[in-house]
């Protein structure tokens, strides 16, 4: 894709800041003894294929609003960083993992995100990848929800489940509220991610969106 907007190195200087090497890399060559150098926060990092998501995760602090200010290498910055929801502790959870950025309109940060709503654009990039805890995983987008930022805990951002029937019911309300028209399965045994950035509809019918993908351990490609 030719598109400037789809080419990270274009906007990577702003986002990470002088300190910030490396990223010119091609997944999965990550090297997270150099990225807990330049910051210990770091949990692992972000891939969405001919998008500009390739990005470190950090862990969020529980004083969450820090990395809505502040980039990668701490730096104060707009366009802040990916960040694992602080609830999680900086794993990944055995249900529902939730991942924040911002919404940004040169493309960088979780911009992406929102447009998964478009089925064009969801057939042109179907998964994300994380590298979490040294291991590999593919999530394939199954559902894609809307909502008020102040309802998020309620339904969209439901991170704590009481066993696998609870969470079936999550599962099943997600997919009930959908934007997204994806034919991908998804069971209670099954682990999901979840990618939140701010929406910004002409009909004001909501401010928050958040994409959930299927979570699959995968082998990278080497």
């Amino acid at each position: 894709m030719s598109d400037a907007r789809y080419d990270p190195k274009e906007i990577y200087k702003s986002i990470f800041g002088e300190k910030m090497r490396g990223h010119g890399q091609k997944w999965p060559r990550i090297d997270l003894a150099e990225l807990r150098a330049v910051n210990p926060d770091v949990v692992g990092w972000i891939y969405m294929p001919l998008s500009p998501i390739h990005y470190p995760v950090v862990k969020e602090r529980r004083t969450p609003d820090y990395y809505l200010t502040h980039n990668f290498s701490g730096e104060p910055s707009i366009h802040g960083a990916i960040c694992m929801d602080f609830r999680h502790g900086g794993a990944l959870s055995a249900y529902s993992t939730f991942f924040h950025g911002h919404h940004m309109r040169d493309w960088s940060m979780f911009k992406s995100i929102v447009e998964l709503a478009n089925p064009p654009f969801l057939a042109e990039h179907p998964s994300l990848y994380l590298f979490i805890g040294g291991r590999y995983f593919e999530a394939r987008v199954f559902t894609g929800v809307c909502y008020w930022s102040y309802e998020g805990g309620r339904l969209a951002e439901r991170a704590e489940f009481r066993d696998r029937e609870d969470f079936a019911g999550w599962l099943s309300a997600i997919r009930e509220n959908s934007v997204i028209d994806a034919d991908v399965p998804v069971t209670p045994e099954d682990r999901v991610a979840a990618f939140c950035t701010c929406a910004y509809p002409k009909e004001k019918t909501h401010d928050q969106f958040a994409a959930y993908g299927v979570l699959r351990e995968i082998e990278p490609e080497r």
